[in-house]
Order: structure tokens, then sequence, then C-alpha cells
């Protein structure tokens, strides 16, 4: 990434992670005169009615917040249940599906997402 940002090859850079490293990028590229946008913790939302087909949204909601590790821009990090029947619905659904997963490295059969950490995805 440091190549990236001190090259005098590259006129600008884009990111999309976490802050402190949203926060590294600007200041990098930007003390070596880049054009940066550096977007850093932002927070997707969902938000569920009472009438929700509760076993639709439960499968999007962890797709959204497992899937790709988490390392990408549109990850899901926040549910906003509309009313508490729905709410309590919601979480003893998610917990029952989070507990099924089997998270570790992608090569071991059977796991479905890898939760290794890079650089970018900090």
């Amino acid at each position: 990434m440091d190549t990236l940002l001190t090259s005098p090859d590259v006129d600008a850079v884009s990111f999309v992670g976490s802050t402190p490293i949203a926060e590294y990028i600007y200041t990098t590229a930007s003390a070596h005169g880049k054009r940066c946008q550096a977007l850093g913790g932002a927070k997707n939302h969902c938000i569920l009615m009472p009438d929700t087909d509760l076993d639709m949204a439960v499968n999007a909601i962890v797709g959204a917040a497992f899937g790709a590790a988490g390392e990408r821009c549109m990850a899901l990090s926040v549910a906003v249940a509309v009313g508490d029947e729905i709410a309590d619905q919601l979480i003893n659904a998610l917990k029952t599906k989070v507990a099924a997963m089997r998270v570790g490295p992608g090569l071991v059969d059977g796991q479905e997402n890898d939760m290794s950490c890079n650089l970018c995805g900090a």
C-alpha cells in the first residue's frame, strides 16, 4: 500500500475500510500531494418491519454481515427491528443461524468463510 501512496506515478487513491487505516491512507496520500478519498467506519443498516419475512431477512442479514468475511464496503453492522415481537424473533433466529456457521480458513472443506484479515480490510 505504501508504494501506491508514495509513488509519483499515482495521482489519486480511493479507499473504503476501517477508520484507522482510512486515516493512515489519507494522511500519507495527502503528504505526497495526492488526491484522496478515504472512507472509514461506515455502518450499514437494515430495518425490519413487523411483517418481515423472518427467514429471508435472517439469511440476508447473515450474508451481508459475514459474507467476504465482512471485508467489503457493504458489510452490514446494524439491524433495527421495529417492534418487540419481531425483535425477539430476530435475535433468536440470528443466534441460531450464527451458532451453526463454520468459520475458518477458506481452503478447509465445510468452512463458510475465511475470517483472516489483511491491511486493506483491517
